[in-house]
């Protein structure tokens, strides 16, 4: 329904926009001035256009392959994974502060 994909739209806008002004924050409080530009073109080459490339080229085979019913339905992977990684490392990251 257009409802649900105005909702998604919107929940992608809000964690991609955090997720690149969190990291623009981070090179710009961690890297040395003279280096930001090139750490701000590696970030957005390996980390940006790569994983796009990949991602284009995967799901446009796993469509021909298998349809869009797969595509979509493996989308559902990536968030089980980062709960699963977000439990199992949860003490790691409280002892650390």
């Amino acid at each position: 329904s257009i409802w649900a994909f105005a909702i998604a739209q919107t929940l992608h806008a809000f964690t991609y926009g955090a997720i690149h002004v969190g990291v623009t924050k981070y090179i710009v409080e961690h890297v040395e001035h003279n280096h930001i530009g090139f750490a701000m073109g590696f970030y957005w080459g390996a980390c940006t256009n790569i994983p796009e490339m990949l991602g284009a080229f995967v799901g446009g085979f796993i469509i021909d392959s298998f349809g869009y019913d797969v595509l979509f339905l493996s989308y559902s992977a990536f968030p089980i994974i980062a709960g699963v990684l977000m439990l199992v490392l949860r003490r790691q990251l409280e002892t650390k502060r």
